[in-house]
């Protein structure tokens, strides 16, 4: 056991004193999360400098990730694995496509400051 009486170890063993040291109570943090938050306020707006990096920070990995999706997709088109048809195969490419198109417009919509309709497209094939 450690220094602390609540302190936590990694141990198969049982100690009886652990029983004893009864219940944990924790501080009252209520002022300092309603004092944290006032200054999470004042700092949350961020220079264009640091959007922008944020932006190129997120968009290179998340259109990275979108790309080794679409090359896992891409796997499917494996005769030897998988068996799909038309119908499928037109599903999965319109869907795609529908993504790509709700992709452009969120970013043509604010460029001309209008807000997101919080839409989430999904596909069943």
């Amino acid at each position: 056991m450690g220094t602390h009486p609540h302190e936590v170890v990694e141990t198969d063993e049982y100690y009886e004193e652990d029983v004893e040291a009864g219940p944990v109570v924790w501080p009252d943090v209520s002022q300092a999360v309603e004092e944290r938050a006032a200054t999470v306020e004042v700092s949350k707006k961020r220079s264009d400098a640091e959007k922008r990096a944020a932006f190129s920070r997120l968009a290179s990995s998340r259109a990275s990730a979108a790309m080794d999706a679409m090359r896992l997709l891409g796997h499917l088109a494996n005769p030897t694995q998988y068996a799909w048809d038309e119908a499928q195969e037109a599903t999965l490419f319109d869907a795609l496509e529908m993504g790509v198109k709700a992709l452009r417009r969120s970013f043509e919509d604010a460029r001309r400051g209008v807000a997101k309709n919080g839409k989430h497209l999904s596909l069943r094939v």
